[in-house]
């Protein structure tokens, strides 16, 4: 399945029943929003992104966990826009044949995104926004 990138509120079950339809066994990976400084004032965070480099990126990230990995598939959703603490920011899936597997292939793809796909952060507070780079190569 392709990488989607969405401004929408992820709901968990709506994408796991449109990522497998078979239901077939998956492992996840699970990003929400936290309170990125520990300040109690936030209210949320706002991400970034250049959506054309950022779907390129993730296709190339999602394709060399599939040359990887042994997994029959790979899918991932990463949220844009102001996203509630508690929220999900992104959700990496994977099948394959053994857990392990599927696994290693998302540990892969959760830490290829935190590194290489361009994202701006910001906190919302009650006050102020605050911005912050996030460390990207």
């Amino acid at each position: 399945m392709e990488p989607v990138i969405t401004d929408d509120r992820i709901d968990l079950p709506d994408f796991m029943a449109d990522s497998n339809p078979d239901n077939r066994s998956a492992v996840f990976s699970l990003v929400k929003a936290t309170q990125f400084s520990g300040f109690p004032d936030v209210m949320g965070i706002y991400y970034e992104t250049d959506q054309e480099t950022a779907l390129r990126v993730l296709k190339r990230i999602r394709s060399d966990a599939m040359d990887r990995y042994p997994v029959t598939d790979i899918s991932v959703i990463l949220r844009t826009g102001k996203i509630s603490i508690g929220d999900y920011v992104s959700i990496v899936m994977a099948w394959g044949r053994r857990s392990d597997d599927a696994f290693s292939a998302c540990k892969f793809v959760a830490e290829e995104i935190a590194s290489e796909v361009p994202m701006w952060k910001y906190e919302v507070r009650k006050k102020e926004a605050v911005h912050y780079e996030l460390d990207m190569k």
